[in-house]
């Protein structure tokens, strides 16, 4: 088979020693051809730059850092295509958009495949491998007790730094890589691990992440948290592994320093699993077998165009595409949708968001207006026309707009429709009480939160009620209401360690409620920071 690497050179070599001919085309300068962004295009990659190389099938894996690597007019290629996600706990919300495109849709976490499913034709769960010739046991010695090599941030990763605290307090913790400049290579990061008897791992959202993997490979003990079915579909505790929670994390790793013979027994154990079901050449293996069943022409046609312009307007969002090259591609995806279906909603509602943002007034107004007469249940296309409305000094149209997008949630209206109304009598509308409430609209209506938002890109168009009060919070850092309901949608979701801040501030700005307190202390305890104990007796 001949099978075009989009985008990096993952399993190249080791899909080219199973037979295949496989040709790479990408950024980087590991590829064999290398291009520049505005050249990713399907038909270029596939007509000219891979012409006398004639693929039969293009797969295409998820980079990490920087900005994505997403293929235009893939729709205009009739080869299979295969799309690897990785990272996906963070970045499923457009990456099941962008798996539209494709044939075949592999995810590497078990917990989002479901996610995956409900967009994409076909999903398999696809986890992380490594590489056996940098992850490897080698000598015995191992004169680090217990080492953690990842970055600190007590911010965006405050569990992260209570868990270490907690660690530090009883044992000698060997940190590395604690800060972005002190990174380490993949040679120096194995090296580490094969110092060390224990390794110690977080996971930032359930996921089963690389160093699993890593750690394991080179024959430490990996002591990491407890996620559930996503860890033990793979890894079983006291098995390969060893699983830990808020309530034993001390005693997990204790045990394992006190008694070498387990420690050690557990260690091999997980690295011949490791080697037997996660190299590269047997994920490569697994590729391959995946592509064998592939049809020889893609089964996916041109009507995604909607899933591709959400993509590009998601990645801008999140920093992680150019806005000035995102909302072009936006734009023309979303006038492509439009074209197949003139009444798709979500077309009318982003397609507007984009030309509001580029200052195509008249057409995002329209656009909008459309929108609210195809689906009139959904607030945002007459929250959006009413935002617009009043920043071209329209107050009478933008106040009509604005009510009617909250009418249209009977929930809603009956608990803000007072407050809500009055706000709309104010000459200074857009404040930080606007966006509080425009927050309890969007989570009214279900559009609460895409995990991986939390690197936040302001705008006066929000896609998700996290976006509302953030924007009130900008507008009054001090405002503990708008504290207290991002406190709680972080509680829902179990980001329980940015919810510990967000509930600390509320409290300090005067939300002294029994239940503030008592989801206070059950999301430190969830995040590391408080002890059991101290939960239970406050409960």
């Amino acid at each position: 088979m001949r099978i075009l690497l989009a985008g990096s050179t993952l399993f190249q070599a080791e899909l080219s020693a199973l037979g295949h001919e496989v040709m790479s085309i990408g950024m980087t300068p590991d590829c064999n051809v290398r291009i520049k962004r505005e050249q990713l295009d399907a038909e270029f990659l596939v007509h000219d730059l891979a012409k006398n190389f004639s693929p039969n099938v293009i797969f295409q894996s998820e980079t990490l850092g920087g900005a994505r690597f997403i293929i235009k007019n893939l729709d205009r290629v009739s080869l299979p295509k295969v799309y690897y996600a990785i990272d996906c706990h963070l970045n499923a919300y457009w990456q099941r958009e962008y798996g539209r495109w494709f044939d075949l849709v592999l995810v590497s976490q078990f917990a989002q495949v479901a996610e995956f499913q409900a967009t994409c034709r076909q999903v398999e769960f696809f986890p992380w491998s490594y590489s056996p010739e940098l992850f490897y046991a080698g000598k015995d010695e191992r004169p680090i007790d217990i080492t953690f090599v990842g970055t600190l941030d007590p911010v965006y990763r405050r569990k992260r730094s209570e868990i270490i605290k907690r660690i530090e307090r009883r044992f000698s913790l060997k940190l590395f890589a604690a800060s972005e400049k002190s990174r380490l290579s993949e040679q120096e990061m194995a090296d580490v691990f094969r110092s060390a008897r224990i390794v110690l791992n977080e996971s930032v959202y359930g996921e089963v992440n690389y160093r699993y993997f890593e750690a394991m490979a080179c024959g430490a003990l990996l002591v990491t948290e407890s996620i559930g079915k996503p860890g033990t579909a793979l890894f079983q505790d006291g098995v390969h592994l060893a699983y830990y929670g808020p309530h034993n994390i001390e005693e997990v790793v204790c045990y394992y320093l006190e008694h070498e013979s387990a420690r050690k027994q557990i260690a091999a154990s997980g690295m011949e699993e490791c080697r037997a079901k996660h190299t590269r050449s047997v994920r490569a293996l697994e590729l391959s077998q995946h592509l064998g069943l592939l049809a020889h022409e893609s089964s996916v046609r041109g009507k995604n165009a909607l899933g591709l312009g959400k993509t590009w307007l998601y990645l801008m969002r999140r920093r992680l595409s150019p806005p000035e090259w995102s909302y072009q591609e936006a734009s023309l995806s979303f006038q492509i949708a439009l074209e197949h279906d003139p009444t798709c909603y979500d077309a009318l509602l982003y397609h507007g968001i984009v030309q509001a943002e580029l200052g195509n007034i008249a057409s995002a107004s329209d656009l909008f207006r459309k929108a609210g007469v195809v689906h009139g249940g959904d607030p945002r296309a007459a929250f959006y026309l009413g935002v617009l409305c009043f920043q071209q000094k329209m107050v009478e149209q933008a106040k009509k707009a604005l009510l009617l997008s909250a009418k249209c949630r009977t929930n809603f209206f009956q608990h803000y429709g007072e407050r809500w109304t009055a706000l709309l009598s104010d000459t200074e509308t857009f404040n930080s009480e606007f966006y509080f409430l425009a927050g309890k609209l969007f989570e009214d209506a279900r559009f609460d939160l895409a995990i991986g938002f939390i690197d936040f890109s302001a705008s006066n168009f929000p896609l998700f009620a996290f976006d509302c009060y953030k924007l009130s919070l900008k507008l009054d850092p001090k405002n503990g209401e708008t504290y207290l309901a991002l406190a709680e949608l972080y509680f829902r979701h179990k980001l329980f360690d940015q919810a510990m801040l967000a509930f600390e501030e509320a409290i300090r700005l005067g939300k002294q409620e029994k239940e503030t307190f008592e989801r206070f202390y059950l999301s430190a305890y969830h995040a590391y920071a408080l002890p059991s104990e101290v939960v239970s007796s406050v409960s």
